[in-house]
């Protein structure tokens, strides 16, 4: 998937990125430190948007928002 993340980051900046089944933000993290104006970040693991918000908050990813939940809701 590194290839995949590195064309999404790269076509991200000032854009709002939709990370759908984001576990880690592998996506949607790369996304926001490449320059995406906001990037939402939804998984159904609360495990994993934890870590996620950690990460983005160590990294300074201020533009993130975490949802734990099913992306059907």
């Amino acid at each position: 998937h590194r290839a995949n993340r590195h064309w999404v980051a790269s076509r991200a900046k000032q854009l709002h990125v939709l990370d759908l089944y984001s576990y880690h933000g592998g996506f949607g993290l790369l996304a926001a430190a490449k320059g995406a104006r906001e990037v939402t970040l939804i998984d159904s693991s609360e495990a994993a948007i934890e870590v996620t918000q950690q990460t983005a908050t160590q990294l300074g990813l201020s533009q993130c928002q975490f949802i734990h939940g099913s992306v059907f809701d």
